[in-house]
């Protein structure tokens, strides 16, 4: 074997033998351990709005919860905490619906602002 093909030989490995160096550690890297996720997974919950009521009418979550709440009623409907500074929903129609995401912890009860027979309470712990 002549000295060039030597030569080109050894750079060869070097080269390879530097590349697997470099793939090891990446997939070393990878295999760090992981963060835990936080302890509380957010969850979403549905109040159904059928024959004028709420459905549940009382519903207990937990803080970062998101509830929809679905008309399947056949008029349209709105959902108004009765502390107006929580959440206010436009008037949505049948088919449609309204979210919010409970930030604080609390008793929030609500009600329906064109039919005020229609009340709830969500109770975020």
């Amino acid at each position: 074997m002549s000295r060039f093909c030597q030569q080109r030989s050894i750079r060869t490995l070097g080269i390879i033998f530097i590349a697997s160096g470099i793939f090891f550690s990446a997939s070393a890297a990878n295999k760090a351990p992981k963060k835990q996720a936080a302890s509380h997974s957010v969850h979403f919950h549905t109040v159904g709005m059928k024959n004028m009521v709420y459905n549940p009418a009382k519903l207990t979550i937990s803080v970062g919860d998101t509830v929809e709440w679905f008309n399947s009623d056949n008029v349209p409907h709105m959902v108004n905490s009765d502390s107006s500074t929580v959440f206010q929903s436009p008037l949505f129609n049948p088919g449609k619906s309204f979210q919010y995401v409970f930030k604080t912890s609390g008793k929030f009860p609500y009600h329906c602002a064109i039919h005020p027979m229609m009340v709830g309470t969500i109770t975020v712990k």
